[in-house]
């Protein structure tokens, strides 16, 4: 019998080695590149959040601002009223009263912020300080315009009450869109407005509620000046 030919075993090692190195180096490539993608696709959605943060800061300075203007003209006409009222001509109490009353609507933006904790993302660890201070700042966003919303209400009280307590035709008069329609006969006394102390009860829960409504607002606002600041730190780690 033949002996059998010397097997090359330091070459079939070597390249058996080879072949598991390189194996190991597509999965390597295959996982960082996922995780590239991964990452980029978590940059993109942070700088949309921080965005929407940035214009909502802007929209709650507009309404700080209205608020302030108007809890100091429902301060100021409260001050005119009582038992014996100030004596205040009728265009200056109306004057007043247009810069108490003009409260408008206000709403956040949220869809990107609502989109990014939608996705469910959780396997970036570095990314759950910055997603759990995001869903805070939805949660507090809620808020505050649940507490806006109460402030309508007592905004819409005070108008349900007086169509019924004055001449209301009197005061929307003053209207342009009302130039064309007849105007009220009958008298309007501001005396006696300054000295109802059923619309006094109601200005004040207005005025309380534009209270609680600003200090909420003030803090949101500082909370999503941090909390662009900590997603700007996590989209340069991420980068």
């Amino acid at each position: 019998m033949s002996e059998p030919s010397n097997i090359p075993w330091t070459r079939i090692l070597v390249e058996g080695v080879a072949i598991v190195a390189s194996i190991l180096i597509a999965f390597a490539i295959d996982a960082w590149w996922d995780d590239r993608k991964e990452s980029e696709s978590e940059i993109h959605d942070l700088i949309r959040v921080s965005a929407e943060l940035e214009s909502n800061s802007g929209r709650i300075e507009t309404k700080l601002q209205t608020i302030a203007l108007s809890i100091e003209a429902t301060a100021t006409f409260i001050s005119w009223m009582g038992p014996e009222p100030a004596n205040v001509e009728k265009e200056t109490l109306v004057k007043q009263w247009d810069s108490l009353y003009g409260i408008g609507f206000f709403s956040l933006h949220r869809s990107a912020t609502g989109d990014y904790l939608a996705s469910g993302r959780t396997d970036i660890a570095k990314n759950l300080e910055v997603r759990q201070a995001i869903s805070e700042w939805y949660s507090i966003g809620i808020a505050l315009e649940e507490q806006y919303e109460r402030l309508r209400i007592a905004h819409a009280n005070i108008s349900a009450y007086l169509q019924d307590a004055i001449p209301f035709l009197q005061t929307i008069s003053a209207n342009a869109l009302m130039a064309d329609h007849p105007s009220s006969k009958f008298p309007f006394d501001q005396t006696d407005l300054l000295a109802d102390p059923k619309l006094e009860s109601r200005l004040a829960l207005f005025l309380i509620r534009m209270e609680f409504v600003r200090e909420q607002a003030v803090d949101l606002k500082e909370r999503q000046q941090e909390l662009v600041a900590l997603i700007d730190n996590t989209i340069e780690e991420l980068d």
